[in-house]
């Protein structure tokens, strides 16, 4: 039995947290992060860099030929769930701001290079999953429906 890891295998180590402490991809090994709540938030900057999907008439082909140029973002989007927020903003000038890391770059060049359509898709979604989106959820829109309720300046008068 073959002792070295391919990357599939590297792959679904990371998915399946089995080596939850990092994870190899290019030759390199990444710590992996803690799901975190500024990490949700920085994804979430990621995805609306994203082009609108409206495949209509041209079909799929044509629209992934015309907007897959606008799409290096995935491997951003990958970078930032493996390394977390955290990793990511050490040094950068804050997690809000524009990021310009060499291990970010380098992590997500290298998915976008390494792994295939499928690949990249489980790992996205296999880590989303371990972010507690349910809870944000539920947090923010607790937050947000207080402050529907809240009484503003300038209502009606009775």
């Amino acid at each position: 039995m073959r002792k070295d890891k391919t990357i599939e295998r590297k792959a679904g180590e990371a998915i399946l947290q089995t080596d939850a402490e990092w994870f190899e991809v290019g030759g390199r090994r990444y710590a992996v992060g803690k799901p975190s709540v500024a990490t949700v938030i920085m994804v979430s900057g990621l995805v609306s860099e994203l082009p609108g999907v409206s495949v209509g008439d041209s079909g799929l082909l044509d629209w992934v030929l015309c907007h897959g140029k606008d799409m290096g973002v995935l491997g951003r989007i990958g970078a930032v769930l493996i390394l977390g927020a955290k990793a990511v903003r050490r040094g950068s000038g804050g997690w809000l701001c524009r990021w310009r890391r060499p291990d970010v770059d380098r992590l997500s060049e290298s998915l976008l290079e390494e792994f295939g359509a499928d690949e990249l898709l489980d790992l996205v979604t296999n880590r989303l999953g371990l972010m507690e989106l349910g809870s944000f959820f539920a947090l923010t829109t607790s937050l947000v429906s207080g402050n529907v309720l809240r009484a503003t300046k300038g209502g009606v008068e009775d």
